[in-house]
């Protein structure tokens, strides 16, 4: 495998960047101005239809592929592309990005943050007058310190600081923006997130679901959860009883990384297997073979990287004498690699095999809305 970036899964809007709008279930070459994008991204962000790109050589630019219909790109020209397009910022070097399903944000080396496209629920933090920009404009009323994490999820987003301090704006209303007073329906401009008691006093990590927020603590694997209970992870978080007893059992020893599907939550655990809360609907959860509730056997495979997307799960493992990148989860349009069967709503059980490698090849693991991107070295 050469040198470069590769996607597979949705692509009805070109939001792969490979150069036609076709669902694909194989692996294909991601495509810029200058051709295959060989350079490793330093951010790769996702939408609902559309992608955001940003390359450290080339720092005064971001890049964009998929749908432009409700402004996302911050460009008043283009409608839609089947391959990444370069935004010019003069002025601008950027360092960070993060998507919602039909806008799209930007942090400079200034850590200010900038937005564009459409939110009905304050999306862009920039006021109820402005549901909708199609060009980059400043979030105001942001503190003037580092930003270490940002996530974003459909309509809520949520910026991590150095200090620790979490703020957050967008949709409110199932409690995924923390502690508020009476019912709000979303927050048009930034605020200071009141965490309550759960929360761990020293977060390192922040990551959005579809109506909930993760934040946790890498070190001392505590974390806590802020909105919907509908699966089970909100109360999970906040009762003393539960969360002692699953901590002490798996996260006692912090973990390695965590990430979001839109209903679940998976912790890779220092062991090098998944820890898997929420919804099970669509076959999130981490199989057998990578699963921490599970004992392991002979024969099973070590994860090297986890990353969750929408609703599936990637990863890369040692497989005897090859490096694999396989899948689980919801499949329905080829996110997973060719499948032979799926569960009535279109998922998968087991883990899947999108590619086999060579094992000195290096990889770099992405995941989006029904998609999944690799960048091999």
């Amino acid at each position: 495998m050469r040198q470069g970036l590769y996607a597979l899964g949705s692509n009805g809007h070109g939001q792969l960047g490979n150069g036609h709008m076709d669902d694909t279930a194989e692996v294909h070459t991601v495509v810029g101005p200058q051709g295959l994008i060989t350079e490793r991204p330093i951010a790769l962000e996702f939408g609902g239809t559309h992608s955001i790109l940003l390359m450290q050589s080339d720092p005064e630019a971001y890049y964009v592929t998929g749908s432009n219909d409700m402004g996302q790109f911050g460009d008043t020209q283009t409608r839609r592309c089947q391959e990444f397009i370069r935004m010019a910022t003069p002025g601008h070097t950027w360092k960070r990005a993060a998507a919602g399903w039909t806008f799209s944000l930007l942090v400079d080396e200034q850590d200010h943050v900038y937005s564009c496209g459409h939110s009905n629920f304050g999306g862009l933090g920039r006021g109820q007058a402005t549901p909708t920009s199609r060009k980059l404009g400043r979030i105001e009323g942001l503190p003037d310190k580092s930003i270490s994490a940002m996530s974003c999820c459909l309509e809520h987003v949520v910026v991590l600081y150095d200090d620790g301090e979490v703020w957050g704006w967008g949709g409110a209303r199932k409690g995924q923006l923390g502690l508020l007073n009476g019912p709000v329906r979303c927050l048009w401009i930034p605020r200071k997130l009141d965490l309550g008691a759960c929360a761990p006093s020293t977060p390192t990590d922040v990551h959005c679901g579809r109506e909930f927020t993760v934040v946790s603590s890498r070190n001392t694997g505590h974390f806590a959860v802020l909105g919907t209970d509908k699966h089970g992870i909100h109360t999970l978080s906040c009762e003393r009883d539960t969360y002692d007893q699953l901590h002490a059992k798996h996260l006692s020893m912090g973990y390695l990384s965590v990430g979001t599907t839109w209903t679940s939550i998976h912790f890779l655990l220092p062991n090098a297997r998944i820890l898997s809360l929420g919804s099970n609907r669509n076959c999130q959860h981490a199989p057998r073979e990578f699963n921490c509730e599970s004992a392991p056997e002979k024969g099973d495979r070590k994860i090297l990287q986890m990353v969750p997307g929408s609703e599936h799960v990637v990863v890369e493992v040692e497989a005897c004498s090859t490096k694999q990148i396989l899948a689980w989860g919801w499949a329905e349009h080829g996110n997973c690699g060719i499948v032979d069967h799926t569960t009535e709503n279109m998922s998968i059980e087991e883990p899947n095999e999108i590619l086999e490698c060579d094992p000195g090849t290096r990889l770099t693991l992405y995941a989006g809305t029904a998609s999944t991107w690799l960048h091999s070295c």
